[in-house]
């Protein structure tokens, strides 16, 4: 499904529409959702199931709320926000919504955790509903001197969710330069409430395609140029001072530098 966004008269319309035939269903907003009236706001991310649409917007908050034409209202949306930290990705895997969240204590320090919405087997939103800690806080040091930066991407793939660690190398400025290495982890033990996050060497013969807006896991095809137990970095532009170019996409396994 696709989920594109357009405004009218009144604000933001939102829709989904199936890319095999075409048809398009509006998704009606809460009035009073604080991204459907304001231009300035971003959405960052969109993840859909049979029953809900979870909306990234900016880094700080994620709106749910029922999916389909009918007229929705607060009762049916809830929106998640956890003080302090931002909102890295989201993920649905075996029907719930996953939020992975960093917050920074110090310049050197990324605390990271993982929150789970489970919306039971009727897929109802009601209020009660709270994200609850599946892997608690961990820890990643990255020396301020390195001028480094560490970025997360979540994926599901042969039934793993995955998260994807990309360790950026950054000017001065602030502005990226490469990519210095990648790792990656899957999430385990999320039933019990004790999650850990346990490092990976294969993705199984798959490759992964990561981006800020959408990040997936595909069998390979020999013939697309793709190989297999590779990462594939999809970003649309890489910018340096006086300089604009298209970011190359970049091959690597999933522990090895980029």
């Amino acid at each position: 499904m696709v989920f594109f966004v357009h405004y009218e008269y009144h604000g933001r319309v939102c829709s989904l529409m199936d890319p095999s035939s075409g048809q398009t269903t509006p998704q009606h907003i809460p009035p009073d959702a604080p991204w459907q009236n304001s231009p300035r706001t971003t959405i960052q991310k969109v993840v859909v199931s049979d029953h809900i649409v979870a909306v990234l917007f900016g880094i700080y908050k994620v709106s749910i709320f029922a999916r389909g034409p009918q007229r929705a209202s607060s009762s049916s949306s809830i929106e998640w926000a956890l003080p302090g930290s931002i909102v890295e990705d989201i993920a649905l895997f075996q029907g719930k919504l996953y939020i992975l969240s960093t917050t920074t204590t110090d310049p050197t320090i990324i605390y990271r955790e993982l929150r789970v919405m489970d919306f039971g087997p009727d897929q109802a939103i009601v209020p009660s509903i709270t994200a609850i800690q599946c892997i608690h806080g961990t820890t990643r040091d990255i020396s301020a001197a390195s001028k480094r930066k560490l970025y997360q991407y979540m994926v599901l793939s042969c039934d793993r969710l995955l998260m994807v660690e990309r360790e950026v190398e950054m000017m001065r400025s602030g502005k990226p330069i490469r990519t210095r290495g990648l790792m990656v982890f899957e999430a385990t033990d999320l039933s019990g409430g004790d999650g850990r996050w346990r490092k990976v060497d294969t993705l199984m013969g798959n490759a992964l395609f990561v981006s800020d807006e959408c990040s997936a896991s595909l069998p390979v095809d020999h013939h697309c140029g793709a190989q297999e137990d590779c990462i594939i970095l999809s970003f649309m532009r890489v910018e340096y001072p006086g300089f604009s170019a298209p970011c190359p996409r970049k091959l690597c396994g999933p522990s090895d530098p980029g």
